[in-house]
């Protein structure tokens, strides 16, 4: 049976994703969990803890792989997999929702 994760751990993953994809642009291939505790404020050994539930692992003295953690978080929490959803009503505040670019940007 596996171990319940924290709500503090799954905010935490989104915030990991955004750092990565951002590493990712700038043609970054690896990164380490110290990098991105000192980046997102966050003890290296929580980031540590964080990524090991994935189950990606790094290599020694190089660090992580950007896709790799990139694919492992998303599919950890379930971001890999369709959901769909509707809007009912498209007044102001629904025409303002449907043109979010954000959850363009966020894959949505």
């Amino acid at each position: 049976m596996k171990k319940p994760v924290s709500d503090l751990t799954l905010r935490r993953f989104p915030k990991y994703i955004q750092f990565l994809k951002t590493l990712q642009k700038r043609g970054e291939k690896y990164t380490s969990a110290s990098e991105i505790a000192r980046r997102l404020g966050v003890h290296h050994t929580q980031v540590r803890k964080d990524l090991a539930l994935t189950g990606v692992r790094g290599i020694p003295k190089v660090g992580h792989k950007v896709d790799d953690l990139i694919k492992a978080i998303t599919k950890f929490i379930y971001w890999d997999e369709i959901s769909y959803a509707f809007l009912v009503g498209a007044g102001h505040l629904g025409t303002a929702i449907l043109h979010y670019q954000g959850f363009v940007k966020a894959g949505f």
